[in-house]
């Protein structure tokens, strides 16, 4: 399958002048992929006045005013806030352990954090096997594995290319917007 878009988004303002691209990639099945990136902003750094509609789904996610849910089988997402709800189907595939781990991880709330070896109590698995499918996770911060910390509190290791600074800097924004 090829790529049909990729969907950038402007950055949203996460503090110090720091700010959070997200880029959502479909293919002819659904959602392949989400991509994010860290990037400095200019001037005072506060968000765009005229955000996209995903733009502002993604924000209300982060800010914990929208909802993330999936069907049984995660095929679907779904974001749904007071104004908006988007749906989309899961265009690559997953193993069954990866769907029963996101579909329990997105029901932790922004703010809130699970560490590995509740997370893998919580769905009958083992604390490598969560780290396993948080390190293959194709859509960082719709399922959030940065809310997945070690059992002793710290922050642990994070996939994507800015890994811990970016993960450390979403906990601290959901947690003050909490």
């Amino acid at each position: 399958m090829h790529n049909l878009v990729t969907y950038t988004q402007q950055p949203i303002a996460l503090r110090g002048g720091v700010g959070l691209t997200v880029a959502f990639e479909f293919n002819e099945a659904g959602l392949a992929g989400v991509h994010m990136s860290v990037c400095k902003l200019k001037g005072k750094g506060q968000n765009p006045p005229k955000a996209s509609r995903e733009h502002k789904l993604i924000l209300d996610l982060l800010e914990g005013r929208a909802k993330l849910k999936s069907d049984a089988k995660f095929s679907k997402i779904t974001i749904e806030s007071p104004a908006h709800k988007v749906t989309w189907d899961i265009g690559i595939p997953l193993s069954e352990h990866q769907r029963k781990v996101y579909r329990k991880l997105i029901s932790v709330k922004p703010g809130n954090t699970v560490s590995y070896a509740q997370l893998a109590r919580e769905v009958g698995s083992a604390p490598r096997a969560i780290g396993g499918a948080m390190a293959h996770n194709p859509f960082p911060f719709l399922v959030p594995c940065h809310r997945v910390i070690k059992a002793d509190g710290s922050i642990g290791g994070w996939s994507p290319m800015e890994g811990i600074d970016l993960k450390k800097a979403l906990l601290a924004y959901e947690a003050e917007k909490r």
